[in-house]
């Protein structure tokens, strides 16, 4: 069985084992105290190793946060793991997520190969999540079980009442978990809830009963979302007045909220969403498109596809040796045209990816496969999301919009990615968008591969 695995998926199990080996690689050789607020994500581990608590959020920058991540490693620090060590734990998540992925692009992608295979190279080498999977921060876990959720999510509305009913199941408690790593998976609760109360209304047609029996698995998945993590919301909700908070809550970070008085729609000009920044693809770092003027779309572009606010994806420079300077730290100068070649691939593989959600929302429609348009949701909000954050603290010095804070939705965009280029290579007039997608494929990983062995 193994053999005839090998011998009829190797090319699959060849890009999942390419993602696996760039993780490693980074991995054995990144500085964990570079990553994202590393000081405070282990300062909340510190506490979960002396207390069985929960914090108060004025304990650290991350204490905020849902347990379930920092209680877990805080038990690996019990039993003697230190910090250098965590960051495997990472490694081994996204490691998972890969796997996770290509296997739900067997069951839910079958008849387009190619489809499946232009998914899995993006998810292999994609920056933003090749770099997150190495940090010691509660994203690489909460990313695993939303995964694993969203791979769930089709199932949930399938036709078949047992198979809604198990894989409701198991989305319910995949889901509760990743609530209880990080807020974010919100998003997929709301796609699950939105996309329920959809079929309600778009299905008048049939009987009452018939409608109800289609959603029962949905909101029983939703139900048990909620047990699993509701009461630690109830808890913020008890002790601080909101039940979902975030680090600026904290007494520590209030002075980082710009502009709090004034509405959210004031907060910032039109331009910052619909307006774009070309310096990103000349010097792809922080505070291009962020300071002076501060553009959503290009961050959040260069965020993905490069390490834009320099934490040590390429190692920094040796002292004396010469150097540039992004978000205040040093930057290898070799690695600008890389990064800069990424993020302007990026850009097409992001342009393919919005065509074909464009078209996959209307096929989904037209076609009532609600389990695709829930899936399709998730991607969107958690986008909303992060827009909302963005205009909420509306402080560019705090390093607001980042890849990473998608990657635990961004399972569906792969796949679509994927099915954008295929739709294409179907179509004479269109077939010159495969050799440029394939082209910007290449850039990318040159910037990853460049990073870790060249830089």
């Amino acid at each position: 069985m193994i053999r005839a695995l090998v011998t009829k998926r190797w090319p699959e199990l060849a890009l999942v084992l390419l993602g696996c080996t760039l993780r490693l690689a980074l991995g054995s050789r990144y500085e964990i105290r570079l990553g994202y607020d590393f000081y405070h994500h282990g300062r909340t581990i510190a506490w979960w190793m002396e207390h069985f608590a929960l914090p108060p959020i004025d304990w650290s920058r991350e204490a905020y946060h849902p347990p379930l991540y920092y209680a877990l490693l805080g038990l690996l620090g019990r039993a003697g793991v230190g910090l250098a060590s965590m960051g495997l734990l990472s490694v081994l998540l996204g490691c998972f997520r890969l796997g996770l992925l290509a296997v739900a692009l067997e069951i839910y992608l079958p008849a387009s190969r190619m489809a499946r295979l232009l998914a899995l190279a993006l998810a292999a080498i994609l920056p933003a999540s090749v770099h997150m999977d190495v940090m010691v921060t509660n994203e690489a876990l909460a990313a695993a079980l939303a995964t694993l959720a969203i791979v769930l999510v089709p199932l949930a509305f399938a036709e078949a009442s047992r198979t809604r009913f198990r894989a409701s199941l198991g989305l319910g408690f995949a889901l509760g978990l990743a609530l209880l790593t990080k807020m974010s998976s919100l998003v997929i609760w709301v796609a699950l809830a939105a996309t329920a109360a959809l079929v309600l209304l778009r299905e008048r047609g049939s009987p009452p009963r018939a409608r109800l029996r289609r959603v029962t698995p949905v909101m029983m998945a939703l139900a048990i979302a909620l047990l699993c993590s509701g009461w630690y919301f109830a808890y913020c909700k008890a002790t601080y007045g909101k039940a979902f908070v975030t680090g600026f809550d904290s007494w520590r970070h209030k002075d980082s909220l710009l502009l709090a008085d004034k509405p959210l729609w004031a907060r910032r000009p039109p331009g910052y969403f619909l307006a774009w920044n070309l310096d990103i693809y000349a010097f792809p770092f922080y505070p291009a498109a962020a300071l002076p003027e501060a553009r959503f779309f290009p961050q959040l572009l260069a965020a993905t596809f490069a390490d834009y606010y320099n934490y040590g994806l390429a190692p920094y420079p040796q002292a004396g040796a010469p150097e540039r300077l992004a978000n205040r730290r040093p930057l290898r100068p070799s690695v600008v045209t890389p990064a800069a070649v990424s993020v302007a691939s990026g850009t097409l593989i992001a342009l393919i990816t919005v065509a074909a959600f464009v078209g996959a929302w209307v096929l989904c429609w037209r076609r009532r496969a609600y389990g695709m348009l829930a899936l399709l949701l998730v991607p969107a909000l958690a986008l909303a999301g992060q827009a909302y954050f963005a205009v909420t603290v509306a402080n560019d010095a705090e390093g607001l919009v980042k890849g990473s804070y998608l990657q635990f939705a961004a399972a569906p965009l792969f796949p679509l990615f994927g099915l954008g280029v295929a739709w294409s290579w179907q179509r004479r007039r269109l077939r010159a968008i495969v050799p440029l997608a394939l082209l910007a494929l290449a850039g990318v990983a040159w910037y990853v591969v460049f990073c870790l062995f060249f830089a």
